[in-house]
């Protein structure tokens, strides 16, 4: 149990971090450290940014404990531990960056107009699914579950069901935001797949501050990890527009809502403007 103090700077911090765009994940584990690399090699995270420790009690030096921080720093391999100076005090604060020896740094991949990825690229009418009422959870991801092999019957649903609820498992991917992002990386498939599922009235056994509206549910390929965290910023940014949520609602077919997500892709798009002609009129006033 946390005290009511931390309880408030948590939650400030993780709504800091909603409003500048970041996922916010859950995950579970045993042993804070273990679970923090674990959550790092999954999503390919390369810098970890960790608030300073408190200091070490004599009895704890004694008995010879390492801090947190310390086995982080210790056990992180090709990852950049960052730790900021949280500590209340009135000097001006610091950052120290510790870089193990075996980091490799690389430029982040800045995603071409060729190769951009799209969610009508990964989302179809037929992967698509409206509920007009209160829906639960495993229902939910059982039907986009199902979805994803729509009229092919080439995946197992089961075991794709499965490895969706093993990842929920680590910690829920059904956020306060009135989104979800469930997602799995799946042995054997060959290109990414999403589905969605629109819920008028929310996720009826989800206690979340805002009803779940749109759940996106993602399965990629297990060899390339880098396209999962591609689909769930896109995802993520998608729905955090407050445009595309209004026109959703309005939306009474699967059509409907592919045309919207087809509109917002559009949007989002960047802009490039052909330059119009100069006319022999406008080069003789120039001239």
């Amino acid at each position: 149990m946390i005290d009511a103090r931390t309880q408030g700077i948590l939650s400030n911090t993780l709504t800091l971090a909603k409003q500048l765009g970041a996922i916010v994940f859950t995950y579970k584990g045993e042993d804070i450290v273990r679970t923090l690399l674990q959550f790092a090699k999954e999503y390919r995270v390369g810098h970890i940014v960790i608030g300073s420790p408190r200091p070490r009690s004599l009895w704890e030096k004694i008995r010879g404990r390492i801090g947190i921080v310390d086995r982080l720093i210790h056990e992180a391999k090709g990852i950049t531990v960052t730790i900021l100076d949280t500590r209340e005090e009135d000097h001006p604060r610091v950052q120290r960056s510790v870089e193990n020896e075996e980091a490799l740094t690389t430029a982040p991949h800045v995603i071409a107009p060729a190769d951009r990825l799209t969610l009508p690229q990964l989302i179809s009418p037929e992967r698509i699914v409206i509920w007009n009422k209160a829906v639960a959870k495993e229902v939910v991801l059982k039907t986009l579950v199902e979805r994803m092999g729509h009229g092919k019957g080439v995946w197992d649903s089961a075991r794709l069901l499965n490895a969706i609820l093993e990842r929920e498992q680590q910690g829920s991917t059904f956020f306060n935001e009135g989104t979800a992002l469930p997602h799995a990386r799946i042995d054997g498939l060959s290109r990414s797949m999403v589905s969605l599922g629109f819920t008028r009235q929310g996720v009826s056994d989800e206690p979340t501050e805002k009803p779940i509206e749109l759940v996106f549910l993602i399965l990629s390929p297990a060899q390339d990890p880098d396209e999962q965290i591609r689909i769930l910023a896109l995802a993520s940014r998608a729905s955090q527009s407050r445009h595309l949520r209004q026109t959703l609602q309005s939306c009474q077919t699967p059509d409907d809502v592919m045309t919207a997500i087809c509109n917002w892709d559009w949007e989002e798009r960047p802009m490039i403007r052909p330059t119009r002609p100069v006319t022999p009129n406008e080069k003789e006033k120039n001239q």
